[in-house]
């Protein structure tokens, strides 16, 4: 799978998701939507410069091609939210850092946009 293939993204967004539900504190998983709109707005605005990853996917079926991976993502993701949820309850009964240390560990060493776009 190369950069311009819409199944590397579908997988991508899926396993994004899915690390999410498992591991992060529900104090950012409440914020993810606020963080893929801002991921997806810069994706659009390079989109229209023709830079970034979207500089892979040519003309405007290939941007739709990203929106349709993004979203089968987010549908795969959702049909493995059960499963992903039990295990987040069996990590949380092992886990070692509390949420607020998770939080800041995680906020302190979060890509820039820059680094995902």
């Amino acid at each position: 799978m190369g950069k311009g293939s819409p199944e590397r993204l579908r997988l991508i967004e899926r396993n994004r998701l899915l690390l999410a539900l498992k591991l992060f504190p529900w104090s950012l998983l409440l914020l993810n939507p606020v963080f893929f709109a801002v991921r997806v707005a810069a994706g659009v605005f390079l989109a229209g410069r023709g830079a970034g990853e979207t500089a892979h996917f040519q003309g405007w079926r290939g941007k739709l091609a990203i929106g349709w991976a993004l979203m089968r993502g987010d549908l795969a993701a959702l049909r493995l939210a059960p499963r992903i949820l039990r295990k987040r309850a069996a990590i949380g009964r092992i886990r070692r850092l509390s949420p607020g240390e998770l939080r800041r560990l995680i906020l302190s060493h979060r890509l820039t946009l820059r680094e995902v776009a």
